[in-house]
């Protein structure tokens, strides 16, 4: 539960070693690399532009992920012939890639995947831009079949050939009452189409004249609604081929990913080298190495002719954060990267985070049933999509979060809302356990207020260790009467005592704000007695946990009540709606109460406890490291 400790590297040394030291840095992982000043023209023209790598990884990254959704697409596709298509696709790919002799060493064959991957791509995107197209013509055909399937199939040429021989048929739209007070006496005959809406469509047919209406003329069509099905059925199998092809180009999704982690190393390669010091026969690079593995950094520049210097850290320098964390305390460092992470001269929370924030969603959730089923998904899902390693740890977090879950329950008794023991438990006493917290509601209300006395108290510690560290002895006094605040009013409540309470104010009030000024110092205390009473509604803040707590745990009670209501109620079928009542129910109690047991004690963390004591802003540490072969 600490910040890693953070040396100051420099490196110098002749330009001709320069590519070879930064692929051995790349490859090895050790330092952040700070930027320097830039190169000058001549020497960046030299370099390959990092922006032609950026747009050759977006292209690559589009093509994955236009791949990856067709794959997710794949079962509501028709059943396609993935082994013929990919051999013919790859048949090609490899004439276009250039062949490897038999000494053809390593980078023979990065350059046949680069050419294979850039092909992929390039077919890849023209297909994407084809089926854009065959999209929008569809869309427009849908429009065309729309407006002319309820007229009927008919050719347009034959209107006009029936027009020369003296028969004349027009087509009219408006609604039923402009239709009905048109004068239809006068047409030879006449007959009425539904549109949909509240339109109507009129065919009107007249002898020797057109038909003279005063109604909304509909425009003929320039061809059949055979002649449009016909087109969208070819684009429909155009559509689906470019389909069949892209779902076989999705065989090779390992080798773009391959690919797009060598553009991610070439580009951070350009990247730091770019942003190097030094002229034209020295270069200097900054960096930032784990105190731990300097002695390692040093053995790995030992056949390299480049100095290296090595300092700690100054007061104004942006150290990188890397966290040092133990198994249970690492599965909470997502939910305090999501804020902030600490700066360098801070505590890491995270080891305070877990207990807290573990205990808080374990009441507020309150249930032993859920908690079996929230441990459950996440050993299913981590079983399934725990691949990746930021996925597993969200699915370790989900895990403990139901175990914790389990715990409390087991302690208060309570399984889908229903009390399994009333008067003991495996030999334990109610009063042992936590059931009577569950059975009486002021019990709970007290518990939860007392969770954040303890909370903000240690928050307030935290604060007081680090200006103690820090020599800032003034405020540390004045931090000692923030933590007197809530014992002294205890004392003074029960034992009558007010004089504790108000040197605790006395201290706020001299040492929140120390100064040299006597008015600033003042004013400075003045401002914090007003926040006293700030401190009571972070306090009040942590009622929360008893209603989250309660109102999941009447939802479950209520949920079986109309259950067993039902089940009693109704012949037969009772059971059957009862069951689906419960199901129902308690999967939507579970949805909203895991939900809220995250948000608001995450919400407890981030303001009522790290208002105490953390500052934040500092940055991740991230090694210039090599991604290709992970």
């Amino acid at each position: 539960m600490a910040i890693v400790k953070m040396k100051k590297v420099g490196l110098v040394g002749p330009t001709y070693l320069r590519d070879e030291l930064l692929a051995l840095l790349q490859s090895s992982a050790l330092i952040d690399v700070v930027p320097m000043s830039p190169l000058d023209e001549s020497e960046r023209a030299a370099l390959e532009a990092p922006a032609e790598l950026s747009t050759a990884r977006m292209a690559l990254q589009r093509t994955i992920n236009t791949l990856e959704s067709v794959r997710r697409k794949r079962d509501d596709a028709p059943a396609l012939n993935e082994k013929n298509a990919l051999t013919s696709e790859r048949k090609a790919l490899e004439a276009q890639a250039p062949s490897n002799g038999d000494d053809a060493p390593a980078q023979s064959t990065a350059l046949s995947r680069r050419d294979t991957a850039e092909a992929i791509v390039g077919e890849v995107e023209r297909r994407s831009a084809r089926l854009n197209e065959l999209d929008n013509r569809l869309t427009a055909l849908g429009k065309e079949r729309a407006r002319l399937a309820p007229w009927g199939h008919f050719e347009p040429s034959e209107l006009l050939e029936l027009r020369e021989r003296g028969v004349f048929v027009e087509l009219y739209e408006g609604s039923n009452k402009e239709l009905d007070a048109a004068p239809l006496s006068d047409l030879d005959w006449s007959g009425r189409v539904d549109l949909g809406g509240r339109k109507q469509g009129l065919i009107a047919l007249r002898l020797d004249a057109p038909p003279a209406l005063e109604l909304e003329g509909f425009a003929l069509p320039e061809r059949s609604l055979q002649a449009v099905e016909e087109e969208i059925e070819t684009l429909e199998q155009d559509k689906l081929e470019l389909l069949e092809a892209q779902l076989a180009s999705s065989a090779e999704l390992p080798l773009l990913r391959r690919q797009e982690r060598r553009l991610l190393d070439e580009l951070s390669f350009a990247q730091v080298r770019a942003g190097l010091g030094g002229d034209e026969e020295l270069f200097a690079l900054q960096a930032w190495c784990p105190v731990k593995r300097v002695d390692e950094l040093r053995s790995k520049l030992a056949s390299i002719a480049v100095v290296l210097l090595v300092d700690d850290p100054g007061p104004d320098d942006e150290v990188p954060i890397l966290l040092e964390n133990g198994p249970i305390a690492r599965l909470f460092e997502p939910l305090l990267n999501a804020f902030a992470l600490p700066h360098y001269r801070e505590l890491d929370p995270t080891g305070y985070i877990a207990p807290f924030m573990g205990l808080f969603f374990g009441f507020c959730l309150g249930d032993l049933g859920y908690g079996v089923v929230l441990a459950l998904i996440g050993l299913f899902a981590k079983r399934r999509f725990g691949s990746q390693p930021e996925i597993r740890v969200v699915l370790n977090w989900i895990i403990l979060l139901g175990v914790c879950t389990i715990l409390v329950g087991g302690l208060t008794g309570n399984v889908f809302g229903m009390l399994i023991y009333q008067d003991q438990f495996l030999g334990l006493g109610s009063d042992m356990l936590l059931f009577r917290l569950s059975a009486n509601p002021p019990d709970f209300f007290a518990a939860s207020l007392l969770f954040g006395v303890v909370q903000i108290t240690v928050g307030m510690l935290i604060r007081l260790v680090r200006e103690l560290r820090l020599g800032q002895n003034q405020k540390a006094i004045g931090t000692v009467g923030w933590l007197g605040v809530m014992p002294s009013i205890a004392l003074w409540a029960f034992l009558d005592l007010p004089w504790a309470f108000v040197a605790s104010l006395l201290l706020i009030f001299l040492f929140a704000a120390p100064s040299p000024s006597v008015g600033r110092r003042l004013g400075g205390g003045a401002w914090a007695l007003y926040n006293v009473t700030g401190l009571f509604g972070d306090v009040m803040s942590y009622a929360r946990i008893f209603g989250l707590g309660l109102s999941s745990g009447i939802i479950a009670g209520v949920v079986n009540t109309i259950a067993m209501t039902v089940a009693h109620s109704v012949p037969v079928a009772g059971w059957v709606i009862a069951v689906l009542i419960l199901v129902g129910g308690h999967t939507f109690n579970f949805a909203m109460a895991t939900i809220g047991s995250v948000v608001h004690p995450a919400r407890l963390q981030f303001l009522e406890f790290f208002g105490k004591f953390f500052e934040g802003g500092g940055r991740a540490f991230r090694p210039f490291r090599k991604l290709e072969g992970e």
